[in-house]
């Protein structure tokens, strides 16, 4: 699942050969579009951590989601993006 060394960074990097579980796929599409339109040009880039990320979820799980933002969210922004 992992790569033995990250890719210059200090995030392990997961094997993108193996897809999402078919769940899972259109929840995630779903909060990107979401969160693309509430933040817009401010989104700079979205991490999925967790078991949906391994590629080992069970029928429910939480979308654990670290948004990384060209500058700090506005509070509105912020509230919009938690919802």
């Amino acid at each position: 699942m992992y790569q033995n060394k990250p890719r210059g960074g200090l995030l392990p990097e997961l094997d993108n050969e193996q897809p999402f579980q078919p769940t899972f796929v259109e929840p995630i599409a779903t909060a990107l579009r979401q969160l693309k339109g509430v933040v817009g040009d401010v989104l700079h880039s979205v991490y999925l951590s967790g078991v949906i990320a391994h590629r080992k979820a069970g029928e429910v799980e939480d979308l654990p989601l670290t948004l990384v933002t060209t500058r700090a969210l506005a509070v509105q922004e912020f509230s919009a993006s938690i919802r």
